[in-house]
């Protein structure tokens, strides 16, 4: 599901070429295709989809007899990312026209993984890369030169 992102990622980036309706549509009919196809070809499982108030429980210090996983798995990626997002908004204007539309995404991707997914499923964030990294690439070569 997560990999919707993907789309918007391809809009921002895009914005302004020649093509870029064409582009944002072939990304956004390919996501159709694969997440439709899986659930007809796997089944359609509902779950509860409102999650904010679950992954506010799992940010919390858990009680101690509840699964050391469980209390820890949520602040592995609030740890894994901060760094990231540190370096990425440091690149600033140095960072590429990519690296630096794609942090657009960012705040959408999050509001929703926070609100409609479990954040203790490593697959959410996955998107998150693609969204990040290149910018912080960029910012961690900012801060090289300033060393």
């Amino acid at each position: 599901e997560t990999a919707v992102f993907l789309v918007p990622l391809c809009a921002v980036v895009s914005w302004k070429t020649p093509g870029w309706l064409i582009r944002t549509l072939a990304a956004g009919t390919a996501w159709a295709v694969v997440y439709f196809g899986l659930r007809v070809w796997r089944g359609w499982a509902h779950y509860d989809y409102w999650q904010f108030w679950r992954n506010v429980e799992f940010l919390k210090l858990l009680p101690e007899a509840y699964d050391p996983y469980y209390r820890a798995y949520a602040w592995f990626f609030v740890v894994a990312f901060a760094p990231l997002l540190v370096l990425a908004l440091r690149a600033g204007a140095e960072a590429p026209v990519f690296a630096r539309r794609a942090l657009l995404v960012v705040p959408a991707f999050l509001v929703v993984a926070m609100t409609l997914s479990s954040i203790i499923e490593a697959r959410i964030f996955t998107p998150l890369f693609t969204l990040m990294v290149p910018a912080a690439v960029a910012g961690l070569s900012r801060v090289t030169k300033e060393i």
